[in-house]
């Protein structure tokens, strides 16, 4: 998995070579498990686990190794998707920003990160969760090439590594308490915005967010997420699509409210 062997501690009884060093994340051990499972005959699941890392390049503390808490979860399909499986592990921090009401951001990995999880990691195809005030939450992305040969993964494979305690803290700082559910039927729209190729998704939803904040209705809650990114062969521009879901609390929205929130949205972007 590329991970550097010696920041991983070692058992001095072990009952094999192969088990004789702690893992360093949890990612590994979710991947050794897809093969099987592909074998088996499942040609699409989600596999994760909650569990605990070792680093021995982490200080101890009181004498003792750091045990980071981790939510890691790898998807595989043996069949052709539409689109790349990068998408999949955006889709799952998106899923879990809204059901916990967190504002998290995805963006390009910093060039001097070195952080252990990373390893498996495909260079060009992985992007950093985090808070919007820049705490570090996690990372998705795919495989490195050698990593999914090593291990047989389908080329559709996507990966998924969050910091349990640091997303759980952040859960905390927010307060959040139970919203019940609308009344009100929730209204559905897809837009596609056209920008120069150099824009990136997280521009583009800082962008959407500031949009919805300037405009937004009293009394209605808007969601969405990037569901496609079209990139032609040629030209120097690209085609984002974002599906907006409009939930009102108060009343049922009329078609001109949904239209003028949308417009300004737009505009604004």
């Amino acid at each position: 998995v590329n991970q550097p062997v010696e920041r991983a501690y070692r058992l001095s009884n072990a009952l094999s070579p192969d088990l004789q060093a702690y893992r360093m994340t949890v990612l590994p051990s979710l991947l050794d498990k897809v093969y099987a499972n592909v074998k088996a005959g499942y040609d699409s699941f989600m596999l994760y686990e909650f569990g605990k890392g070792h680093d021995k390049s982490l200080k101890l503390v009181d004498g003792l190794p750091v045990e980071p808490q981790y939510l890691d979860l790898v998807y595989v399909s043996t069949k052709p998707q539409p689109g790349a499986a990068f998408y999949v592990g955006r889709g799952v921090v998106d899923y879990l920003a809204s059901r916990l009401k967190l504002d998290l951001v995805v963006e390009s990995v910093d060039t001097g990160d070195d952080s252990i999880v990373l390893g498996p990691f495909h260079a060009k195809r992985r992007a950093v969760v985090s808070t919007a005030d820049g705490q570090k939450v996690g990372y998705i992305g795919e495989v490195k090439p050698s990593v999914r040969k090593a291990f047989k993964l389908p080329e559709y494979t996507a990966v998924l590594s969050l910091d349990f305690e640091a997303l759980s803290q952040v859960y905390v700082a927010t307060g959040s308490v139970y919203q019940p559910l609308s009344r009100y039927p929730s209204v559905y729209r897809d837009v596609s915005l056209k920008t120069n190729l150099e824009v990136s998704a997280s521009e583009i939803e800082a962008s959407v967010k500031n949009a919805i904040k300037v405009t937004s209705l009293d009394g209605v809650k808007v969601n969405y997420e990037i569901t496609s990114v079209f990139k032609p062969t040629e030209g120097e521009t690209k085609n984002t699509t974002l599906h907006f879901t409009i939930t009102p609390y108060e009343g049922t929205l009329k078609g001109e409210q949904v239209n003028s929130l949308m417009d300004s949205v737009t505009d604004l972007v």
